[in-house]
């Protein structure tokens, strides 16, 4: 069932609004029925208002393309893409908002590409402000080489909002580091973007493939009020390089570079791997990569497990900060690490940089503990990471010592 007439989920339309980003994802709604089989069957099934729709055959006044709906919208419109598949690249130069049938429903409640879902089969590129893409199964098949990506974010997309979607089936399927995937990807920083609920898997490359990329590491323009919030992000696979559930180097590669502030909020992470291809010598696993300057950025409450290298010897590491003089003031909180190396770790280029991490009241799995340098038969904690206190359980209290 199409929710409206209702009050509206904060993972919805609100996040478009700057003002409304701070608010609890978790709000009351007026309508909880949310069975979307019964619902198209019934005779007066009828989509929220909107400003121009679209379906598979062009009926009932509506565009047969969703290029074609948004050439013909004007900023502010709303466009509602009816369930069916739509096999084209959507570029979207205007301010206006996008959505499918999924709309206000979090992507992992849902099922991908099913008979109730708005599929597009393509990239979708926005290049404007204040954008909502809301409630979509994205995919780009079939799979070929080179470069990859669902849904891309230029530098003037400030203010995006990117919710309620299921990504999935993002490969790029060549053999040179040149031939790497990401879901979602902020270039060269586009400020305020909000990414929450969404569902992000198989993303699948040979080079370092990302579910979510904030880019680039040659930017002078950073990313700041970066928002990625209760997504679930899975099945990343790197067969040459690095597989990262979250990658940010923006300005990493230039003398003052952009950087980016980024919370990373309520977020599960799993199933992350780097370096699958037996011939690779060197790959890694990060889960979250804050591998550029972050500061203002904060890392709290996301179960992060199966983060995995498969080469030798391992580079694995659920929280992983290079190049980021910023390290000091991101506190890696309340999160739970399972079957990875190191929890928290801090490449050696930062070794010479005063100060910790403040990696404290995180589940190890282990109630006695992160290992390697903690001590304990959890999992690993690297150098300069502030870990004591720690969680006793994966949802107990912060009294561990």
């Amino acid at each position: 069932m199409i929710l409206h007439n209702t009050t509206i989920l904060c993972t919805s339309l609100a996040l478009a609004v700057p003002a409304l980003r701070d608010c609890d994802v978790d709000v009351d709604v007026d309508v909880v029925d949310i069975d979307k089989h019964d619902e198209h069957d019934k005779p007066d099934y009828k989509p929220p208002a909107f400003d121009l729709c679209v379906n598979p055959g062009g009926t009932k006044h509506c565009y047969p393309s969703v290029q074609e709906a948004v050439d013909d919208a004007e900023p502010g419109d709303v466009i509602f893409v009816f369930a069916g598949e739509y096999v084209e690249d959507v570029t979207i130069p205007i301010p206006l908002t996008l959505r499918g049938e999924g709309a206000g429903t979090c992507g992992p409640e849902r099922d991908f590409a099913s008979a109730y879902e708005s599929l597009i089969n393509g990239r979708v590129t926005i290049t404007a402000p204040d954008v909502t893409l809301d409630g979509f199964s994205l995919t780009v098949e079939p799979s070929g080489s080179g470069f990859r990506v669902g849904v891309r974010v230029q530098i003037d997309g400030d203010n995006a909002a990117i919710v309620n979607n299921i990504i999935h089936g993002i490969v790029s399927d060549g053999s040179t580091t040149s031939d790497n995937a990401q879901g979602i990807y902020l270039e060269n920083g586009p400020d305020d973007v909000a990414i929450v609920c969404n569902d992000i898997s198989r993303i699948e490359g040979f080079g370092s493939t990302k579910g979510i990329f904030i880019g680039d590491s040659s930017s002078v323009d950073g990313s700041v009020g970066i928002l990625i919030k209760r997504n679930e992000i899975h099945d990343i696979e790197s067969r040459g390089r690095g597989g990262y559930a979250i990658l940010a180097n923006n300005g990493a590669g230039v003398v003052n570079g952009g950087g980016a502030s980024i919370e990373i909020l309520d977020n599960k992470i799993q199933d992350i791997i780097g370096g699958s291809d037996p011939l690779v010598t060197t790959g890694w696993a990060h889960a979250i990569g804050l591998e550029c300057d972050t500061p203002a950025s904060k890392v709290l409450h996301n179960q992060i497990s199966d983060i995995r290298d498969l080469t030798a010897p391992l580079d694995e590491v659920a929280v992983f900060f290079e190049a980021n003089p910023s390290f000091t003031q991101v506190p890696v909180n309340k999160n739970q690490f399972e079957m990875v190396a190191l929890g928290i770790a801090l490449h050696s280029n930062l070794n010479p940089v005063p100060g910790w991490v403040d990696g404290t009241c995180n589940w190890w799995g282990a109630a006695n503990g992160p290992g390697f340098v903690g001590g304990g038969n959890g999992v690993g904690v690297g150098p300069k990471v502030d870990f004591d206190p720690w969680l006793i359980s994966p949802n107990g209290p912060c009294s561990g010592t």
